[in-house]
């Protein structure tokens, strides 16, 4: 999918008590996600976890705050990952929301299928935090519209005894991994100071995580005689790349005024600046100076790939999507990036097959479903197609529209689709009972 795309807004919602928000929203990016599970894998190994079964759900927020929630997701605001100085202090957020996961602190989302998109997991997360603190039945009827940084923050907040927990698991964790610990307690040290400040004026993580000074002290006497682990000089290179693409994807003007160097993280956050500035041409001249210092990076083949789509010029943005594919042909945002332009193309054959990958990289990506659907439509494959806008349906769940395209989609008895769409109809009509009793229970 295109660099930092969003992906879906919350709609701002007000009502009795609890003020409006502005909307949160889903990033999506190979290379930030791609790195985060990359270099959190031997965390997520040292707490026993199957680090594909974790997801990390990035939120474009300036609020500095990360939390676990519906099961093995990690999310990640984007104001916390701007606020960390070095790899070792988002190293140190993650083992700590770890800790989290090994011991069980979840916020369990009821009502949510397993394999609902990861933005419609945030939306559900959004309307469960204003239905249980809100008391009003009409709230919590639209958990799917429903967003407030004040309900999230409560219904998030964890004990001071599981944060006691998460920071030695996390410590822990960090040791047997051979990664530095002192980010954490560095990253620690940035918010002690706030815990006297009134509510509203302290960063967002202190109230989801509980920071006292006892527990401060306590992280400092776990890692005091800790050997210092240096990070290597890769991965600090690495980690200022995705944290200079993400500063110039949200704040481009911020990013094209403070970073003037010719470094390559500075380059590649005015390269992502200018495309956000709606400046194609700014962005390409810094592509051009950036490939030919990495001529086979496949993120600046995204990239440029993404920059000519979206100036018209299809054919040639098919060529760089391609490169991006072939370079990382497992990477479902490129996958389907890649599908998604054929199909613009109108290279039908070529795009169905690729989407075709796509679904598969990604089973819970209601963008590769619907592309795919509006594909298999165009070359007149009516009941695939409808079977895709199912899927699309059920994974953002609109489970009217689900019920609908089911019953549409028309295949022979025992054939595996057959099979499918039985199963996303039952599905959906059983959500929709679940909802019309919901609905009676407030009454």
């Amino acid at each position: 999918m295109r660099v930092l795309r969003i992906i879906l807004a919350v709609i701002i919602f007000s009502f009795s008590s609890v003020p409006a928000f502005a909307a949160e929203r889903v990033l999506r990016d190979t290379e930030t996600e791609n790195f985060l599970h990359e270099k959190s894998e031997p965390i997520f190994r040292a707490a026993g976890l199957t680090p594909s079964n974790i997801q990390f759900i990035l939120i474009e927020d300036d609020t500095m705050n990360a939390f676990v929630a519906g099961g093995q997701n990690i999310f990640l605001y984007s104001g916390l990952i701007l606020r960390t100085e070095n790899l070792a202090e988002l190293l140190g957020v993650i083992a700590h929301e770890t800790g989290h996961i090994a011991g069980g602190h979840l916020l369990r989302m009821e009502g949510i299928i397993e394999s609902a998109s990861r933005e419609s997991i945030l939306l559900t997360l959004l309307g469960i935090a204003a239905a249980a603190l809100s008391g009003n039945g009409q709230v919590g009827a639209a958990t799917a519209l429903i967003g407030n940084q004040t309900t999230l923050s409560r219904v998030l907040a964890h004990s001071r005894s599981s944060e006691d927990s998460a920071d030695q698991a996390a410590i822990k964790y960090l040791i047997q991994a051979k990664l530095p610990a002192h980010g954490l307690t560095s990253f620690m040290g940035k918010l002690i100071d706030e815990e006297l400040l009134p509510a509203s004026r302290q960063d967002e993580y202190i109230q989801t995580h509980p920071l006292t000074r006892d527990r401060f002290e306590s992280l400092m006497r776990g890692t005091k005689n800790l050997p210092e682990i240096a990070t290597p000089a890769a991965d600090a290179e690495a980690y200022e790349r995705i944290k200079a693409k993400l500063q110039g994807y949200i704040k481009p003007r911020q990013m094209v005024r403070d970073r003037k160097g010719d470094d390559i993280p500075s380059r590649y956050g005015r390269a992502v600046a200018y495309y956000r500035l709606n400046d194609m041409a700014g962005a390409l001249k810094i592509l051009d100076s950036l490939q030919k210092d990495e001529p086979d990076n496949p993120y600046f083949y995204e990239l440029r790939a993404q920059i000519l789509y979206e100036r018209g010029k299809i054919s040639e943005a098919v060529t760089y999507y391609q490169k991006a594919h072939a370079a990382l042909p497992n990477a479902p945002l490129i996958t389907l990036s890649y599908g998604q332009a054929l199909l613009a193309n109108n290279d039908l054959k070529a795009a169905i097959s690729i989407l075709q990958r796509a679904v598969t990289q990604e089973t819970d990506s209601a963008g590769a479903h619907r592309s795919l659907g509006i594909a298999y439509g165009r070359i007149g494959e009516t009941d695939l197609a409808q079977l895709e806008l199912a899927e699309t349906a059920l994974l953002t769940l609109d489970y009217k529209a689900a019920e609908y395209h089911a019953k549409a989609a028309k295949f022979p008895a025992g054939n595996p689709n057959a099979l499918r769409a039985a199963d996303i109809l039952a599905l959906a009509r059983q959500k929709i009972e679940e909802k019309k009793k919901d609905k009676t229970s407030r009454q």
